[in-house]
């Protein structure tokens, strides 16, 4: 045992001797990156281009009763999060809003006030949110302030198509996903299916007269508002 404790003393003073007496001829260096995220962030994208073509319609073209002018247009909103969060969406448009007529989007106006189109927008039950896959429901809750609402909330599910508003403190224009359990699910990633469409106003209301000789743009934009709760 005693000549085992000396052969290793001396092989550790030997390795450190000869370290000692090395000189260094070069030496290389390895980077190193990344880091320890502890904030969430959550974006939102759409799908199909984010763009809804209308095309050009002939005034002689249009039902008297009104009609659409575009195809409704199915699109996927696809949130994805850093950390598992619930969320919410508010939908708005360029256009003004008419509380009267709060299934609409937003509403295309002539020079004089009339409403010649409007946006039209729904969410269907039969194409539901997911989260991460499984399927899940939609409930509007535009009527509640979100900063009151939490993941323990309990609130009823869309069963049949549900209009989009576009008027604030409607119920139907803002929605979060939920569980079976009826609760605001908190997932990493959403799809958020929901469809849009450009629809003429009854031609009755003489708006037609207010574009005479020229062309009526159909321009507007949609926004997607995402929330956490």
């Amino acid at each position: 045992m005693k000549m085992i404790e000396k052969i290793i003393a001396l092989t550790l003073l030997g390795t450190i001797s000869n370290v000692a007496n090395a000189a260094v001829e070069d030496s290389a260096v390895i980077t190193i990156t990344g880091s320890i995220n502890a904030a969430n962030i959550c974006s939102l994208n759409i799908d199909g281009g984010a763009i809804l073509d209308a095309g050009a319609t002939n005034v002689v073209d249009l039902s008297s009763s009104g009609g659409d002018l575009s195809v409704i247009k199915s699109f996927n909103a696809t949130v994805t999060c850093t950390l598992p969060t619930a969320i919410a969406v508010k939908f708005t448009s360029s256009l003004p809003a008419n509380p009267a007529l709060s299934s609409r989007l937003g509403e295309y106006k002539t020079s004089t006030n009339k409403t010649a189109a409007y946006l039209y927008a729904n969410l269907n039950p039969s194409t539901p949110p997911t989260t991460n896959g499984v399927t899940q429901s939609y409930a509007a809750i535009g009527n509640i302030g979100l900063s009151s609402v939490s993941v323990s909330d309990t609130f009823t599910p869309i069963t049949s198509v549900s209009d989009i508003s576009g008027v604030s403190g409607d119920s139907r224009n803002v929605y979060t996903v939920i569980n079976t359990s009826n609760n605001p699910i908190s997932s990493t990633n959403f799809i958020l299916p929901f469809s849009l469409v450009v629809r003429s106003d009854d031609i009755s209301t003489g708006w037609t007269a207010d574009i005479v000789g020229g062309i009526f743009s159909l321009s507007s934009t949609v926004t997607l508002e995402l929330h956490s709760i």
